[in-house]
């Protein structure tokens, strides 16, 4: 079991925290650089999870496909300094993370 949160970094940055392993070494967190492509980018996940994530007034990450794993999205309040971007937790049978700017179905 793994538990991950996928938030907006910055503005230019999306970040991957959480139990993820690389090479038998506990992984703490990834940043990916934004480039966006059109909408924003995309972020897949090996349970089947594929998210959208934008930056505007604030960090928005929307919900395109639902996997396996146990999803909850807090969204930020756009008006609040502190509070920047919305925040994916997921957690269940995670193996890897992917961020890209396409995908067919």
């Amino acid at each position: 079991m793994a538990k991950i949160t996928i938030s907006g970094y910055s503005d230019d940055l999306i970040e991957v925290a959480g139990d993820l392993s690389e090479e038998g070494s506990h992984v703490v967190h990834w940043l990916f650089p934004y480039q966006p492509d059109g909408d924003g980018m995309l972020v897949g996940c090996s349970d089947g999870t594929l998210l959208g994530i934008e930056y505007g007034a604030c960090w928005r990450i929307t919900l395109i496909a639902r996997g396996t794993a146990t999803f909850d999205l807090k969204q930020a309040v756009e008006s609040d300094e502190d509070d920047r971007s919305d925040v994916a937790t997921l957690e269940g049978v995670i193996a890897w993370v992917m961020v890209g700017t396409g995908y067919v179905s």
